[in-house]
């Protein structure tokens, strides 16, 4: 009998599959899409996946063979496949690389992670507690420090984990108690081994609690009545779905978009299909799903890299199964599920960045994946948002994809007031001496006053971006990166937000000695300090990642702004994104100018439509809200519209810029980053695939150039932008690209040069 070989593809950065003879126990089994276990190397076995049975004869005479076959029959389908195929292919990585992210570690068995079985327990989980001696006051453990003093990551291990405790709600079951071992770890930069040496100590004590995996036993509630507005929109958007396999939603804030996402989902598994509802944020998922399960309890899966490996596990084999997940709630790696009945796909806040993975591979858009995936089960796309991305506006204008508009907020409640504040001419008349205007105080005082509640709005953590020596100009900078350190008041310490180095800030400069250097510009940490110092006595929460790093920070501190026992509301980004809250008065966007100085051809469109989400968690309920935005330039287009809240005026504007300079939708983007640890290599290999590159596509490639930050983790870089115009073949440009590649990678001078691209850059 002719021997058989399997094509097995492993989770390497590596280009094609390995071939593997498969031994005659496992012919009855062995099939297209089961996991194997394979030899690698000397000593190494990794879990593949069989892509191809055969009988040709490999041309290498020493073909290894499979270890064991780890299914009995296929995990993944050939739709599943062709699909991985297709996210490789467009965005030009490799097909181990896409098995890499779209497989939960659970089924790659050497990467288990620390999550067990005991016994007849069910699953365990270590959790950190205070010793006994600090069980009734953990807050005393801070006073055990001084013994610590030569013991750095043991300090700052104790610091962080009465932190965490600090932020957990008393009301928590004993099993929930403490924190995560897994979780504080992470959070500090620890090792168990420090952790270790505080339970020696007997500061800490670790113990394996049991996590209840139980079905959430809430009763299942209908979906709620809509109201006039909503049940318009939702027949609109059946009617679009019967001639547009897209549609865009495209709401106001607090318009009520979920509910109709809730009632499209219910049709849908009622027709005994799944369901894929994508956000932004892993944050969000949390109170999204909360409200999911009231309507489709234990029909309901979320799904994202922040879970542990077991129910990252559940979730995936039910969805493979279509067993029990009918409905996936998740953030950009859902949409890696292997899907068996897709009938609607939901992306909520479609025009967020965060749905575009940037590194490591593969650098997929999750809303763009989510269509193609859509696409090849015949399923829908509802894309909603109040700041649709320019792309998407454009299609529908296009007739490409339809649209509904819902431009009524829930409950009949007003829009926000915009109000553009000049700080450059109340600073030139002396009126402004802080970070706050007359008006946003004014505004403030108000809304405290009214036991009514505030929302701060500042892009930037930390307390200071930079800081600096006022004699001599010296800025303490990255050894690896070519950024300033951001100064951290709460730990103390300079931080490197590209690659994570950390030091103390001098006491005095080490360049010419003068007293200690001077912080310049702020983050959220100096807008909290600048708060307390002006209405002191109040509370505040701040949303950012420092303070959402500890397993259930982002929903505890939301929970606590939510009851109303903070007033102030104090974060980046994270506050733009899809949260509700009903006393929300005055929201102050504290420098509209930083969001419009990026030198990126999407700044004005990111600073719309973050400065147009931010004032839409203002006046939800009640009385109309108001928004104060700070800015040097309230004449600039972008102000005036966000001021007026006219998307259509802004979509409009924006879009003769773009089809003038050549930018999407009038083209397609290739971004191609060039790294190496030698600089001098690095531009060289640019220059050289630049001017083979240039022959083919002349004027539509941009560059080379150093981009903003020259030198990130050691590494520097050089960038090269193609427009690939609507009259070209994506796929023949990647092809040419890849050519390219090979051709400077056999150059032996540019053989260790690392080229990054990615497709649809954002």
């Amino acid at each position: 009998m002719d021997r058989c070989y399997a094509d097995v593809l492993l989770p390497l950065p590596l280009e094609g599959t390995f071939t593997y003879l498969v031994p005659p126990a496992f012919l009855p089994t062995l099939a297209v899409g089961c996991r194997v276990l394979v030899p690698l190397g000397a000593s190494k076995q990794v879990t593949g996946v069989v892509m191809a049975l055969h009988h040709q004869t490999p041309a290498s005479t020493r073909v290894k063979s499979l270890i064991d076959c780890l299914d009995v029959e296929p995990l993944l389908g050939q739709e599943t496949l062709a699909f991985w195929t297709w996210i490789a292919e467009y965005y030009c990585c490799t097909l181990g690389e896409v098995m890499n992210a779209a497989l939960p570690a659970g089924l790659k068995p050497a990467e288990m992670d620390a999550d067990k079985l005991d016994g007849g327990k069910g699953r365990m989980v270590d959790r950190v507690y205070p010793a006994a001696a600090y069980v009734d006051k953990p807050e005393a453990l801070l006073e055990a420090l001084p013994q610590l003093v030569r013991a750095k990551k043991q300090t700052q291990l104790l610091k962080d984990f009465v932190a965490c405790l600090s932020l957990a709600p008393s009301s928590l079951p004993d099993n929930e108690q403490g924190v995560e071992k897994r979780r504080l770890l992470e959070v500090s930069n620890a090792t168990g081994a420090q952790l270790k040496n505080l339970v020696e100590k007997e500061l800490l004590v670790v113990k394996a609690v049991p996590v209840d995996v139980s079905p959430d036993q809430l009763s299942v509630q209908p979906p709620a009545t809509l109201n006039e507005a909503q049940t318009n929109a939702l027949d609109s958007i059946k009617e679009q779905f019967t001639h547009h396999a897209v549609c865009l939603l495209h709401g106001y804030t607090a318009s009520g978009k979920t509910e109709l996402y809730i009632h499209l989902i219910k049709t849908c598994i009622d027709q005994g299909q799944q369901a894929l509802m994508l956000v932004p944020e892993i944050a969000l998922t949390t109170q999204l799903a909360e409200r999911l399960k009231r309507v489709f309890g234990s029909d309901l899966g979320v799904y994202h890299s922040g879970l542990g490996t077991r129910e990252r596990l559940d979730v995936w084999r039910q969805v493979g199964r279509q067993a029990g997940c009918k409905v996936v709630l998740g953030a950009r790696s859902a949409v890696l599920l292997p899907y068996q009945n897709l009938g609607l796909v939901v992306v909520d806040e479609e025009h967020d960045a965060s749905y575009k993975q940037q590194d490591p591979a593969p650098r997929y858009h999750a809303r763009n994946a989510a269509m193609v995936l859509a696409g090849r089960h015949g399923a829908k796309v509802l894309l909603g948002t109040a700041t649709p991305s320019l792309e998407t506006y454009a299609h529908c204008k296009a007739g490409r994809y339809g649209l509904t508009e819902l431009f009524f907020r829930y409950a009949d409640a007003s829009l926000p007031r915009v109000e553009a504040v000049d700080t450059k001419d109340l600073k030139r008349r002396k009126k402004m001496n802080s970070l706050f205007s007359p008006p946003l105080l004014e505004a403030m005082e108000s809304a405290l006053e009214d036991g009514e509640q505030i929302i701060l709005f500042q892009n930037r953590r930390g307390f200071a971006p930079m800081v600096t020596c006022k004699i001599c100009d010296w800025v303490p900078k990255c050894p690896h990166c070519e950024v300033a350190l951001t100064y951290h008041k709460y730990h103390g310490r300079l931080t490197c937000h590209y690659c994570g180095h950390e030091e103390s800030l001098p006491e005095r400069c080490p360049a010419c000695g003068e007293r200690k250097p001077t912080s310049v510009g702020f983050g959220t940490e100096q807008v909290e300090d600048l708060v307390h110092e002006r209405f002191p006595g109040i509370s505040t929460v701040r949303l950012d990642t420092d303070t959402t790093r500890s397993p259930g920070a982002f929903v505890r501190l939301l929970d606590r702004f939510q009851r109303g026992e903070a007033q102030v509301l104090i974060g980046t980004q994270m506050v733009s994104k899809g949260l509700d809250f009903s006393r929300v008065k005055v929201v102050g966007i504290l420098n509209a100018d930083q969001m419009l100085s990026f030198p990126d051809f999407r700044a004005h469109e990111r600073a719309f439509q973050l400065m147009a989400q931010v004032g839409g968690r203002g006046g939800r309920r009640g009385r109309q809200g108001l928004v104060i935005l700070q800015t040097g330039r309230p004449e600039n287009p972008v102000i005036r519209h966000v001021v007026s809240q006219d998307y259509t005026a802004f979509f409009n504007e924006e879009m003769a810029i773009r089809q003038l300079f050549g930018y999407p939708p009038y083209t397609r983007l290739i971004h191609l980053s060039f790294r190496h640890i030698d600089q001098e290599v690095v531009r060289q290999a640019a220059f050289f695939y630049a001017e083979a590159c240039r022959k083919r596509f002349g004027q539509n490639l941009l560059g080379p150039d150093q981009p903003q930050v020259g030198r990130i983790r050691s590494q520097y870089r050089q960038s090269l932008l193609l427009k690939v115009g609507m009259d070209t073949s994506p796929s023949e440009a990647k092809a040419y690209l890849i050519q390219l590649k090979d051709r400077m990678k056999a150059e032996p001078r540019f053989k260790s040069v690392q080229l990054v691209f990615d497709v649809d850059p954002v």
